[in-house]
């Protein structure tokens, strides 16, 4: 009998927490977990209703509004932290995930405006 697809979930999970840091692909995820890529997808959309690709995005964008929220690091800065090389595609990715531009959310939500 095979590891219960929940399993997968977190693991899946776990390694995007661990790789944040980096440009992260489905197969490479895959291949650690020694899964075909589209079995792993399937598996975790059936168990999340999002997929691999979007858990990654989501986890990103979660880590950069924290970031924003709580640092002074320069947009720059977290798009790097995050492995991001395109600022105005983590820009139309954090709009899109958010419903504001980075640029925004800190003036909204950082911590300068929260005292």
């Amino acid at each position: 009998m095979g590891i219960p697809a929940r399993e997968h979930v977190r693991q899946v999970q776990e390694y995007v927490r661990a790789h944040l840091s980096e440009q992260i692909a489905v197969a490479e995820i895959a291949q650690t977990l020694g899964l075909n890529a589209s079995y792993l997808n399937t598996c975790y959309r059936t168990q999340t209703g999002e997929s691999v690709s979007g858990c990654i995005r989501r986890m990103k964008i979660g880590r950069a509004a924290e970031l924003l929220r709580g640092t002074e690091h320069s947009l720059a800065e977290i798009c790097a932290m995050l492995g991001y090389f395109d600022q105005s595609h983590f820009s139309r990715t954090f709009r899109s995930v958010t419903g504001m531009t980075p640029g925004r959310y800190r003036a909204q939500f950082g911590a300068r405006n929260c005292l």
